[in-house]
C-alpha cells in the first residue's frame, strides 16, 4: 500500500473486541472502505501501551504483534510497523467502550509509511499502561497454589519436579522442598500447621509441616486415577476431616476421618456422591457445595450445583437443570459468599439457600479475550468483588470494575488486602494487580 494522507472524516462502521481488535472504516467523502486489524502477541491481552515491532496480521509470529491496514484492493504483502494503544476501555456487557490507537505501517520494506490514528469514543486522555503491582518469579513449574490469608503465604505445587514451594507474598521470597510423591492438589490446615497433599499416580495423601515443608506421614486411600497425564484431584481441609475428590472418570468423594489419630480412617462415598467437579465448604463446615460434572470426556453437557449436609452427606438442595450452564471450563472453582448468600459456579450466580434460583448470569455473548463466556474464578467477599479471567465485577450490581492484567492466567485468587493474584505456569510467575475503584 502506498503511503497516503488520511482523509479528514472517517466513519467507524463496525468493530470486534477481544485479544484482536478490528475496525471497519469508511471515508465519508468518497465511500472508500478500509479494515484495520490490531492484535497483541499470542497469549497476551490487548492493553494500553506500545506494540513494536508489528508485522502483517494474521501471519505474524506468535511472539510478535499483528497489524494490517488494508482496503479498496490495497494492502501489504510484506509489512512492518508498530502501533500504540493510547486508550482502551471495555465493558463485558457491551464490548468496546472507547479506544484510541496510533499506528505506523510500512509495505514491502519501504521507508515510506502510512501513519494514522483511530479514535472510537476516545476521551483524549491516554490511559496508563497497566503494570503488575508485584511480581514473584517461580523456579520449576508451579501449576497450583494454596493461599493462607492469615499469614499472607502461598504454597505451590510443582508436579514436574516433585517439589513444594512456600511463597511469602509480602516479601516476594520463595523456599522450595523436594518431595517423594507427585503433588497434585493441596489444602491448608492452619490450626495443625499442616499442608495435606493428594498425589498423582499414587494411593497416598501426604501430610507436611507448613513450617519447613517436611513430611509428617503418608495416609493411604483408594481413590482412582482416570488419566495418567490429567491433574484433576481436589482436597479440602476442615477441623475434623479431609474431603478428597479422586481422578476417576466421574470423580468420587472420599473423607479422611480422625486426623489426630495414628491411623486416620478413609471412607469412600463415591457410590452416593460422584461426578464432583469442584467443591466448597461453608465457614461452619456444616454444608458442602459442589458443581456436578458428567465425566472428563463426555462433552460440554448441562450440569448443576448440589448442596450436601456434611453430617451425613445427604442432599439438602440442588439446582436441577440450568439453561446455558455447562461442564466446561473444567478448571472453574465453586465459590461461596455466605454474607450475601451467593454461590458462584462458572457463568452463574445462585442463591446459596435456594439453588433453584439463579440470581445472575455472567455475559456469554461478548467476544472476550479467551473466546469464551465469563466464568467466576476468584472472590473477595469482604470488598464485594468477583473476578473472571477477563474482568473484575462489583457484587452489589454486577457492574464491571476493571479489566484483569492476565486473561490467560492459570489460577486467580484475592489476597487478604484485596490484591488480585495471577499464576502463570508458562511464564513461571505470580503477579498482583491492585484493584482501583
Amino acid at each position: 500500500m502506498a503511503a497516503e494522507r488520511a482523509q479528514d472524516s472517517v466513519q467507524i462502521g463496525s468493530f470486534s473486541a477481544g485479544a484482536h481488535l478490528e475496525f471497519q472504516l469508511q471515508n465519508s467523502s468518497n465511500g472508500d472502505d478500509y479494515t484495520a486489524d490490531f492484535e497483541p502477541p499470542l497469549g497476551e491481552e490487548l492493553m494500553p501501551g506500545l506494540y513494536e515491532p508489528a508485522t502483517r496480521y494474521p501471519f505474524q509470529l506468535e511472539s510478535v504483534a499483528g497489524l494490517s491496514i488494508h482496503g479498496n484492493g490495497r494492502g501489504c504483502n510484506q509489512l512492518t510497523g508498530k502501533f500504540a494503544v493510547e486508550e482502551l476501555e471495555r465493558d463485558p456487557m457491551v464490548g468496546l467502550v472507547r479506544a484510541s490507537i496510533t499506528f505506523e505501517q510500512h509495505c514491502e520494506g519501504g521507508t515510506a509509511a502510512l501513519h494514522g490514528v483511530i479514535n472510537f469514543h476516545a476521551s483524549g486522555t491516554p490511559d496508563r499502561t497497566p503494570t503488575p503491582d508485584r511480581t514473584i518469579t517461580l523456579d520449576g513449574k508451579i501449576f497450583r497454589v494454596v493461599y493462607d490469608p492469615e499469614a499472607d503465604l502461598a504454597y505451590g505445587l510443582d508436579a514436574t519436579n516433585r517439589r513444594l514451594a512456600k511463597i511469602s507474598l509480602a516479601e516476594g521470597t520463595v523456599t522450595y522442598a523436594d518431595v517423594v510423591q507427585v503433588p497434585n492438589g493441596a489444602c491448608l490446615d492452619s490450626e495443625r500447621e499442616r499442608l495435606f497433599v493428594v498425589n498423582k499416580g499414587s494411593n497416598l495423601i501426604t501430610e507436611y509441616r507448613t513450617t519447613d515443608l517436611s513430611s509428617v506421614r503418608d495416609i493411604a486411600w483408594d481413590g482412582t486415577d482416570w488419566g495418567p497425564t490429567d491433574t484433576h484431584f481436589e482436597i479440602h481441609c476442615s477441623p475434623d476431616r479431609l474431603y478428597v475428590v479422586d481422578g476417576a472418570w466421574a470423580p468420587g468423594l472420599f473423607t479422611v476421618e480422625g486426623l489426630d489419630e495414628t491411623s486416620p480412617a478413609v471412607i469412600n462415598h463415591s457410590e452416593d456422591v460422584a461426578g464432583v467437579g469442584a467443591l466448597v465448604l461453608n465457614e461452619a463446615k456444616t454444608d458442602l457445595y459442589y458443581w456436578y460434572q458428567y465425566g472428563w470426556s463426555a462433552g460440554n453437557l448441562n450440569t448443576g450445583v448440589h448442596r450436601l449436609s456434611t453430617s451425613d452427606l445427604s442432599e439438602v438442595d440442588v439446582t436441577g437443570e440450568v439453561p446455558d450452564f455447562h461442564r466446561d471450563p473444567l478448571d472453574a472453582p465453586i465459590l461461596l459468599d455466605e454474607g450475601r448468600g451467593l454461590i458462584f459456579a462458572k457463568n452463574k450466580i445462585f442463591d446459596a439457600t435456594n439453588l433453584t434460583r439463579v440470581v445472575y448470569s455472567l455475559p456469554t455473548a461478548v467476544d472476550t479475550f479467551d473466546g469464551a463466556g465469563e466464568n467466576a474464578f476468584a472472590l473477595d467477599s469482604e470488598r464485594g468483588l468477583m473476578a473472571t479471567k477477563n474482568y473484575v465485577y462489583e457484587l452489589e450490581c454486577y457492574e464491571f470494575v476493571v479489566q484483569t492484567l492476565q486473561a490467560n492466567a492459570d489460577q486467580l485468587f484475592f489476597d487478604a488486602s484485596g490484591g488480585l493474584w495471577f499464576l502463570s505456569i508458562a511464564e513461571g510467575v505470580l503477579v498482583r494487580q491492585l484493584i482501583e475503584r
